[in-house]
């Protein structure tokens, strides 16, 4: 592609983006699905937004969306391998996990329910320990009544791992593995950090 993209706010087509003669290099357009997307030569290009020069804090170089697969690393309890893929999507640094499992087996647990299987690995933030992020967790079909609701956060830095617990005071009824029997479906939707 030759030219720089542009727009003339100045104009009744303000807003009309059109190539002009100068000299953009490093993008193409893929036209491949007839929408002239633009694709950059590296995959590590991103784009500035918001400022109009480089700046290391506005710069937006990864937009990314997948599913990966939940593991329960919990004693005694198993995850649906029919029912156990999940959904992600990534931007920047920020990574949003999501989506519904079931639990195919469940004999006497007893402690926390930690997962694996992160798409990505947590990061600090603000300089900040990771496992301050939290996860919104919902659990139906539960062997008894979870009585003070369920919460979930991220198990430390440099993981690819977190925890739900029952919404409670630390070391005292935690066990929301109890809870899961046979067929339990939990919904879960956590967002973290990555590098």
């Amino acid at each position: 592609m030759t030219g720089i993209v542009s727009s003339n706010n100045n104009s009744r087509t303000s807003g009309i983006i059109k190539a002009v003669g100068g000299g953009i290099t490093g993008w193409d357009s893929d036209n491949s699905t007839g929408n002239n997307d633009l694709l950059p030569d590296s995959a590590s290009a991103g784009i500035y937004l918001g400022v109009n020069s480089a700046t290391a804090a506005n710069l937006l170089d990864d937009y990314e969306t997948g599913t990966w697969d939940i593991v329960c690393s919990t004693a005694d309890v198993t995850v649906s391998t029919t029912y156990d893929k999940m959904a992600y999507t990534k931007i920047g640094r920020l990574v949003n996990v999501y989506g519904r499992f079931r639990f195919s087996a469940s004999t006497s647990p007893s402690a926390d329910l930690g997962f694996t299987g992160l798409p990505f690995v947590t990061t600090s933030s603000l300089g900040e320990d990771a496992n301050h992020m939290p996860c919104v967790a919902y659990m139906k079909n539960a062997a008894s009544s979870v009585n003070n609701g369920i919460v979930g956060f991220i198990s430390g830095t440099g993981v690819t791992a977190f925890q739900i617990i029952e919404n409670c005071t630390t070391g005292a009824g935690e066990d929301v593995a109890a809870h899961v029997d046979t067929g339990t479906l939990m919904a879960i939707n956590l967002t973290y950090f990555t590098a």
